[in-house]
């Protein structure tokens, strides 16, 4: 029962992540994505600090390791998904990020020595054709840079949700993301200083969705993920955080009203039977 409650938090925490996809685009017409994603961590740490003030927070090696991984992962995912949110639907973004389902077992394989069946890997297969679906080739192979930019956001997902489960094992997680956050914070801030021109303006009608881009989509988000995550082995924990493709969908036809051409449908109902499949298939003990 209590592994349960656990797989709830985690699926709340999928549906914050998913609805955040829908929203990315409207702050991206106020200001620039490291602009953005200050905003967003300033709000998260708002959102984080009481949660952390509660517990007396002791600063040990663990603590620091879990953070500065955690803080990287959500710094480069948050860039990178910012960055395309104005270029790629909500739905289709949901979808590509989601591909880790599929990436943890083979990166299991890879630096664990965790045998797939071929079962796995024809998951994997199905997967990667309903990616390819998802991309327009009309007139050649054209792979933009915001194509190459959402292909890496799973693959920091992978490493996100690998550094969740061994930290979270070896200090508390709460504390873990309020530290990360700080530190997504100050990353982003000093690189929109040097990088971005900052108008106050803008960041001005920006801060309603940044505050729920921050807050809930993001601190709350990360601080449900870390405590359930830490009861959850990563395999188990990767498909319920998929669910958040479909949330990303449903928002940006809510939200954005955006929709998916049939053969891009075909290809999200690929990529999630593939990642289902793959979960079906991958040994979970």
């Amino acid at each position: 029962m209590r592994r349960y409650k656990y797989e709830l938090i985690l699926f709340a925490s999928s549906i914050l992540y998913g609805s955040s996809y829908a929203f990315m685009p409207i702050l991206a017409q106020y200001v620039e994505p490291f602009t953005a994603n200050t905003m967003k961590a300033f709000f998260g740490v708002l959102i984080l600090i009481p949660f952390s003030v509660k517990n007396k927070l002791k600063l040990d090696s663990n603590l620091l390791k879990g953070s500065a991984w955690l803080s990287f992962t959500l710094f480069s995912a948050n860039y990178l998904l910012q960055f395309v949110s104005d270029h790629i639907d909500a739905g289709k973004s949901g979808f590509i990020s989601s591909l880790y389902v599929v990436l943890v077992p083979v990166f299991a394989f890879i630096f664990k020595g965790t045998k797939q069946s071929l079962k796995t890997w024809l998951s994997v297969l199905i997967a990667t054709f309903g990616l390819y679906l998802l991309f327009d080739f009309k007139g050649g192979f054209t792979f933009s840079i915001y194509d190459f930019a959402i292909l890496l956001v799973p693959i920091i997902f992978v490493i996100e949700i690998f550094a969740i489960y061994k930290y979270t094992q070896l200090t508390d997680p709460v504390h873990m993301s309020a530290v990360a956050m700080l530190f997504v914070l100050v990353y982003n801030l000093i690189c929109a200083l040097f990088f971005e021109t900052v108008e106050m303006a803008n960041v001005i009608k920006g801060i309603p969705v940044a505050f729920y881009l921050g807050g809930p989509a993001l601190g709350l988000a990360i601080l449900l993920q870390t405590s359930s995550q830490k009861y959850l082995n990563e395999v188990l924990a990767s498909i319920i955080m998929s669910l958040e493709s479909v949330i990303s969908v449903i928002f940006g036809y809510l939200i954005l009203s955006q929709n998916l051409s049939l053969k891009e449908i075909v290809g999200c109902l690929l990529m999630f039977a593939g990642t289902i499949l793959c979960q079906i298939f991958t040994d979970q003990k």
